[in-house]
């Protein structure tokens, strides 16, 4: 069970440690954010996932308001994105916001870039569970 490692003003961050397994919960306070609040979560979650090195990570977007626009695309994809793809990341799975502009953003930002490791997409944290621990 994944115990609770940093809490933010937009998401959490949990990890377990003995399943290598890392969590990411958005909050519904992302509709007030703004570029630099993201910007500064996405920056101590590098700090927090170093510490942790996770191998599967469960991305909860369901209460991801903010629109990650053009711009943050390439911000994340230079700093953040990269970070990933230098871990021993094996599997991303998202669950998918019920806000149509935050998840299209999410998905265009992962379909743009080439990773080293799987993600996919799900609607319930059952299926992407299942998949993030299948073999």
């Amino acid at each position: 069970m994944p115990i609770q490692i940093f809490e933010h003003t937009l998401a959490d961050l949990y990890f377990d440690k003995a399943k290598a397994y890392f969590v990411e919960r958005w909050k519904p306070a992302t509709k007030d954010a703004n570029d630099d609040d993201y910007i500064n979560f996405q920056l101590q979650k590098i700090e927090w996932a170093k510490k942790s090195l996770p191998k599967l990570f469960l991305c909860d977007t369901k209460n991801l308001f903010y629109t990650i626009t053009l711009e943050m695309q390439v911000w994340t994809d230079e700093n953040v994105t990269r970070f990933w793809d230098n871990t021993p990341l094996e599997k991303v799975a998202f669950i998918v916001s019920s806000e149509f502009i935050a998840q299209l953003s999410v998905e265009q930002l992962m379909d743009e870039s080439t990773h080293k490791y799987k993600f996919a997409y799900f609607d319930s944290e059952e299926n992407a569970t299942n998949w993030l621990f299948s073999k």
